[in-house]
């Protein structure tokens, strides 16, 4: 009986050091997705806050270019917004 006690003591302290084994594997895979995916947060709000400013930029060039245009021709601009109104309410009254 002491043979299948001193074997099932054994058994029970390879099972406890697989599973303490496997624990640590698992916290350290954990450690390294957790750490991959904020570094592919970080990337990807920078990459936003690039892009934003480039948007931001063009944006502010493309008014810029339509208000020397607009002080050019004054009367083109006003003939412009004219039509854009009209294609405009005719857009949205309809049934």
């Amino acid at each position: 009986m002491t043979w299948k006690t001193d074997q099932m003591s054994e058994y029970g302290r390879d099972a406890l050091a697989s599973g303490q084994s496997f624990a640590e594997n698992a916290k350290s895979t954990a450690e390294d997705l957790r750490s991959r995916a904020s570094d592919a947060l970080a990337r990807g709000a920078d990459w936003a806050s690039k892009k934003t400013g480039d948007l931001d930029a063009t944006s502010r060039e493309l008014v810029g270019s339509m208000s020397e245009a607009a002080r050019a021709r004054p009367l083109f601009a006003v003939g412009i917004a004219i039509v854009a109104g009209f294609l405009l309410s005719q857009l949205l009254s309809r049934d």
